[in-house]
């Protein structure tokens, strides 16, 4: 297999702070951005989810096979969301832990990223209160929207 670990995929300024990287891939990858849904559109799942800022919509491809969104990434993606102060003071607002999610358009609900399924973890800037990234690994893969919540 092919060492793409240094690859990072960049985004426009609308999505600015996301980061996506191959660990090792004999593909060759491309993440594209999509247009993102607006809260109305996704409503929160009750007892599981409230988006309170939408971040990005985007569908990883294969540059060499074809056009169409890849479902399945093997290895698993590193997926780097930057959080600010202000989802910080949000969650803290409404006494949840601050969590990242994405949309399943079929299912019409948000599926939470976990540590238990996506080794999904927090890592707050030095500066305490001021933000960070949510880190998750991701394996499949559609076109969902993500978001900070609550």
């Amino acid at each position: 297999m092919a060492q793409v670990s240094s690859t990072v995929f960049h985004f426009k300024r609308e999505i600015a702070n996301v980061t996506i990287q191959p660990q090792v891939s004999q593909k060759k990858l491309k993440a594209i951005a999509l247009k993102s849904k607006t809260l109305a559109e996704v409503p929160e799942t009750p007892g599981v989810f409230k988006p309170g800022r939408l971040i990005f919509n985007f569908a990883i491809i294969d540059e060499d096979e074809s056009k169409d969104y890849l479902d399945e990434i093997v290895p698993p993606l590193v997926l780097r969301v930057r959080y600010e102060e202000e989802d910080l003071l949000r969650a803290e607002a409404a006494g949840e832990p601050l969590q990242l999610a994405y949309w399943k358009d079929k299912e019409e609900r948000w599926i939470l990223f976990t540590a238990e399924e996506h080794n999904f973890r927090l890592e707050p800037d030095e500066s305490p209160g001021t933000g960070g990234y949510g880190v998750a690994e991701i394996s499949y893969w559609g076109d969902p929207q993500v978001g900070w919540g609550p």
